[in-house]
């Protein structure tokens, strides 16, 4: 038995469904997964009080699907030192926070692991672009970009001058060929 009060946001960012389905860190699945059977509290804020807003059963507890692993970020973000991998730009918002995105090289719907040789630090416009396959990485670690969908003037702006991606300073980080290969294979170049 586990005894647990779970807090709720009534302004929530997730697909929460009062009474129904709440998300919940991944951090926290163990947790929460040990009071499936198990009655447990809500507690919310609401017009600027905090209070207990009812109890219910947990019924399940599994991962959403929909929702990336944040660690898989943060471990990307940090392998790549906050630097785009495939523009070297090392850009910093006003926190001093990189502004990269973690990449699935394969993607996650296409069974593509969240570990670190599986990412990609990038920029959000060359995330945008290699998650529809107008770029892509060759095998000696060369970017391919599909010339007739990517303009001239937008590949010089925003693709390295060294025309190579900007790898981790471990390579025990570096993509896996593998994946690489199946992002090249299925992914790149199949954008409409």
């Amino acid at each position: 038995m586990a005894n647990a009060v779970f807090i709720q946001n009534p302004e929530s960012i997730y697909k929460d469904e009062p009474g129904v389905r709440y998300h919940f860190p991944k951090m926290y699945l163990k947790r929460v997964q040990a009071c499936v059977g198990d009655w447990v509290a809500f507690y919310e804020g609401k017009e600027g009080a905090l209070r207990y807003t009812s109890i219910q059963r947990v019924a399940s507890a599994h991962p959403d699907p929909d929702t990336p692993d944040q660690s898989f970020a943060r471990m990307v973000k940090r392998a790549y030192n906050g630097r785009c991998a495939i523009s070297g730009f090392d850009l910093r918002n006003g926190l001093g926070r990189a502004e990269v995105r973690a990449a699935h090289i394969r993607p996650v719907q296409h069974k593509g692991p969240d570990v670190v040789s599986n990412g990609l630090a990038l920029s959000a416009t060359l995330h945008w672009m290699f998650d529809r396959g107008l770029i892509s990485v060759g095998k000696d670690h060369d970017i391919l970009v599909s010339d007739n969908k990517v303009a001239p003037d937008v590949r010089r702006r925003l693709i390295s001058p060294s025309g190579k991606l900007h790898l981790p300073d471990n390579p025990r980080d570096y993509p896996h060929p593998e994946y690489l290969r199946y992002h090249r294979e299925n992914i790149f170049g199949a954008a409409a």
